[in-house]
């Protein structure tokens, strides 16, 4: 990524620059801690948060499925924002390390780094 002429800019260009050229998004944990370029390093690990984040909350919605009275969007909304305001808090609440504690062993298992939370 640092011969690259352009460099990405968001997480829609870095997907692109990677996939364009095969290489898989698990490789972002490897290029978060090799990577020259605290502006990539940054990049790959947002959007290895986000992906982990994305997985906590698609597990959550599937329990929606389970609903007897089957869901609204509103119902979907809760849900996102509850995880968002658990992983995200500044507070330390027993729930809100419970679920940092998942998304950090996703990103060990998934990328083969260790995110903390008082470096995001």
């Amino acid at each position: 990524m640092e011969e690259l002429e352009i460099c990405p800019k968001n997480s829609e260009e870095l997907n692109f620059f990677m996939k364009q050229r095969g290489i898989n998004l698990r490789y972002l944990g490897r290029m978060a801690t090799e990577c020259e370029y605290n502006f990539l390093k940054e990049l790959a690990v947002r959007e290895i948060l986000a992906l982990s984040i994305k997985v906590l909350v698609r597990d959550g919605l599937s329990f929606l499925r389970d609903e007897p009275n089957g869901y609204t969007m509103e119902d979907v909304k809760k849900c996102v924002l509850h995880y968002l305001n658990e992983i995200l808090t500044l507070e330390e609440r027993a729930s809100s390390k419970q679920l940092w504690s998942f998304v950090t062993d996703l990103i060990r298992s998934k990328f083969g780094i260790t995110l903390e939370k008082d470096i995001i």
